[in-house]
């Protein structure tokens, strides 16, 4: 490589000496310079893209202090590339609660903490479907404990836990690979229909869940997890539903598979 820059270099300072040594004739030919330099177009960005980036920046907190944080149950579902799937959370040491669709991955998974430790999935329950892909719910199981502290408060474990139409909660998500979680009233809490009773409705009113929130929690104004992120809906570039697999109707489900013991290897 050296060889050819050096060869280059003696060929234009030959030209360079021969130029100034030869007067130019008076009928050479007009030469023509190099073209003015364009001005560089900067990349568009998709104007989805850039409306939920806006509304991130608008109606999200970001929760960027790795040494704490609000939710330390919650963390991110990832490939083997690293790259994110989702977002889940602990409800045991062991557990990891999610949407089916984020736990459907075919290749190796990790659940990644919000202090950035990573634990590889050993197992995958999805809730048996038959056939309906409305149920879209699954727990991961970890291959060892997490050192953080789960969330166990499940709406629907007791007989007290209700909630009126438009209630406040709180969504925490990972879209866009940022950990940041709903601001007040962004989200409202809107019922449950008796043909579906197992998706939990909320409101949104200035934003919406997006890829990478799926699996995330909602939680009531008290703190307790009441659903699970598994879809939006758009309309007209507006968001006119945003889903949750409700925790209260999947919750003996749940416990079943929490409550199993891990056998352990050979």
């Amino acid at each position: 490589m050296r060889r050819y820059a050096v060869r280059y270099l003696s060929a234009a300072l030959v030209c360079f000496t021969l130029r100034g040594c030869v007067s130019s004739s008076s009928f050479a030919p007009e030469t023509q310079g190099p073209p003015p330099p364009q001005p560089k177009k900067e990349p568009q960005l998709d104007p989805i893209i850039e409306d939920r980036i806006v509304e991130v920046l608008r109606h999200w907190d970001t929760l960027l202090d790795k040494s704490w944080d609000p939710y330390p149950a919650v963390g991110s579902v990832r490939d083997e590339a690293d790259d994110l799937i989702g977002s889940g959370i602990l409800i045991s040491p062991t557990h990891v609660l999610t949407a089916s669709h984020v736990a459907d991955h075919k290749g190796q998974m990790f659940f990644m903490e919000y202090d950035l430790d990573c634990i590889a999935v050993e197992k995958v329950d999805i809730y048996p479907h038959n056939g309906s892909f409305d149920h879209d719910i699954a727990v991961l199981t970890l291959e060892e404990p997490s050192n953080e502290k789960p969330h166990t408060r499940l709406f629907g474990d007791c007989e007290d836990d209700t909630l009126q139409p438009f209630t406040p909660v709180t969504v925490v998500g990972n879209s866009f690979d940022l950990r940041k979680r709903s601001e007040p009233f962004v989200f409202q809490y809107y019922g449950r229909t008796i043909e579906r009773p197992h998706i939990v409705v909320m409101l949104p009113t200035h934003a919406s869940v997006w890829h990478g929130d799926s699996g995330g929690p909602i939680f009531t104004p008290d703190g307790t997890l009441l659903g699970i992120v598994v879809h939006y809906r758009m309309f007209r570039g507006k968001p006119i539903e945003n889903a949750a697999a409700s925790v209260e109707y999947y919750n003996e489900w749940i416990r079943e598979i929490t409550s199993k013991k891990k056998t352990p290897p050979n």
